[in-house]
């Protein structure tokens, strides 16, 4: 069981049953798995990152690690997300015990998409949040600097002037970065 986590009680009886003499049914599987303190869960997901983005993410926190909060407060954090609306027949169901939960096998990764969604892009600073930015479909670099530039242009405009090169410079690196992916 502890190979291949996500293998159903038939399944696992059935492997049992072909290596071993006395077979057992599901049900005794199941019974001895929660005696033993496994029970089944659906399998955490998490967003599917490349190589190249896990160091991208190291070098950034490298970089940030000796900021203090006046640093901060002149960043402009910005993400967008999508929420899918009919994307619930897809659970996994995985063994484990309660302490496991974080364990690479509790998680299955996942590449966003399917129909009924909506996307959504935001921003927010120390001094405030700006409103929500709906869209549709997918973006490259160009759109998404033609989505976001009104509500960021205004937003950054009621903030702060004193923040407009740093705010700018990070909506266009990651213009940019879209464009190029």
């Amino acid at each position: 069981m502890k190979k291949d986590r996500r293998k159903s009680s038939r399944q696992l009886a059935s492997d049992w049953n072909s290596s071993h003499e006395k077979s057992i049914s599901a049900r005794t599987v199941r019974r001895r798995l929660f005696n033993a303190g496994y029970k089944s869960y659906t399998t955490k997901r998490e967003p599917y990152r490349k190589p190249s983005h896990c160091s991208a993410r190291l070098k950034f926190a490298k970089q940030c690690s000796d900021w203090n909060f006046s640093n901060w407060k002149t960043v402009l954090f910005s993400d967008e997300s999508h929420f899918e609306v009919f994307n619930r027949k897809n659970k996994s169901f995985v063994r484990r015990l309660p302490s496991e939960s974080d364990k690479p096998f509790n998680l299955q990764p996942r590449v966003q998409g399917g129909g009924g969604s909506i996307n959504v892009w935001g921003i927010m600073t120390a001094k405030g949040v700006a409103p929500l930015v709906f869209y549709d479909g997918r973006m490259n670099g160009l759109t998404y600097i033609s989505v976001i530039e009104p509500v960021s242009f205004a937003f950054i405009e009621k903030i702060s002037i004193e923040m407009l090169p740093v705010i700018m410079y990070k909506i266009m690196r990651h213009a940019i970065n879209q464009f190029l992916v």
